[in-house]
């Protein structure tokens, strides 16, 4: 199954003579998620139409952000590109694939922000993060005969929300 991600920040105000003035969104998928590389959109405030420049996106293996820490990808802001917007929200899709964890442990998704906390000092990154879990469980459905429990060849069901079969519910392999 597909996952749409949309990741929202405030964008920083710093100074017009600041000289630190870095900006940057990264995220690790756990492992039981595939990133859709070309799916990564920016977006400017609340609008739906992508921007088309002030970032670069990076999606190459072997990623750290700000803190060390491993990630998927990264999007790096051009300030000056992009500081007439108050926030920006990142969409993006993953899949569940076959190293997906099955109930309550869930498949994390974390998301990093990276700033200069001194817009005077290069040295200066803050990075704040969330996480979110996307849960995946599995079931096991067999019809069989009501007297005997054998099972039955060939037999075609409907896992419904109602009764009389409307509304069915949608099952992915992984």
């Amino acid at each position: 199954g597909t996952v749409t991600f949309d990741l929202r920040s405030d964008i920083p105000q710093y100074p017009e003579n600041a000289t630190a003035k870095g900006y940057k969104v990264s995220d690790k998928l756990s492992d039981g998620l595939t990133l859709d590389k070309t799916s990564i959109k920016v977006f400017g405030d609340d609008s739906n139409e992508p921007l088309t420049e002030g970032y670069e996106i990076k999606t190459d293996a072997g990623l750290t952000n700000e803190a060390g820490k491993d990630v998927t990808f990264i999007v790096t802001f051009d300030y000056e590109k992009i500081k007439q917007y108050s926030k920006i929200h990142i969409r993006y899709n993953a899949t569940l694939n076959a190293g997906a964890v099955i109930g309550t442990p869930g498949n994390p998704n974390t998301a990093y922000l990276d700033y200069n906390n001194n817009p005077y000092s290069g040295n200066s990154w803050k990075t704040k993060d969330d996480e979110v879990k996307v849960y995946s469980y599995g079931i096991d459905v067999s019809k069989t005969d009501k007297s005997s429990g054998a099972p039955l060849s060939g037999a075609e069901f409907t896992l419904s929300a109602n009764k009389d079969g409307s509304s069915p519910i949608k099952f992915i392999q992984i």
